[in-house]
């Protein structure tokens, strides 16, 4: 028996639909691998941005005096910071009790992810005591 002629191979439309195929898959995996970095990039900024905020956090009483103000600065890797402290007043305490002030310390990290996407920010805030005054 003799095979037709339209069985021994692939028609012109078969090969352009498998090809087809083929680039959307191939598509679709590249974007999802894009995505997966982008999203690793970000998660790893976020990282660095909250060691910079916790570090700043720390420095405050030490580094920066404790006392009201706002203080600001940048780091080498494109973060920019800004430390404030405001004081803590309770009018049920009158400062002659010699207590110590307290002062309610928040630092605030922005940075940009890359130059076309918008401006991301980070705050963290916590309540330091500061000396008897």
């Amino acid at each position: 028996m003799r095979k037709a002629a339209r069985d021994q191979g692939f028609t012109l439309i078969e090969v352009i639909v498998a090809i087809a195929m083929l680039a959307f898959g191939l598509g679709a995996l590249l974007e999802g691998i894009a995505l997966g970095w982008r999203g690793s990039r970000a998660a790893q900024m976020e990282l660095s941005a909250l060691q910079v905020a916790k570090a700043r956090l720390e420095a405050a009483g030490i580094e920066t005096p404790l006392t009201e103000g706002r203080w600001s600065g940048s780091t080498s890797d494109g973060f920019s910071w800004t430390l404030t402290c405001t004081r803590h007043v309770d009018e049920r305490v009158t400062a002659d009790l010699g207590i110590p002030t307290g002062y309610w310390t928040t630092v605030e990290v922005g940075w940009r992810p890359a130059p076309w996407s918008r401006p991301r920010s980070l705050v963290l805030a916590s309540f330091r005591i500061g000396q008897v005054e």
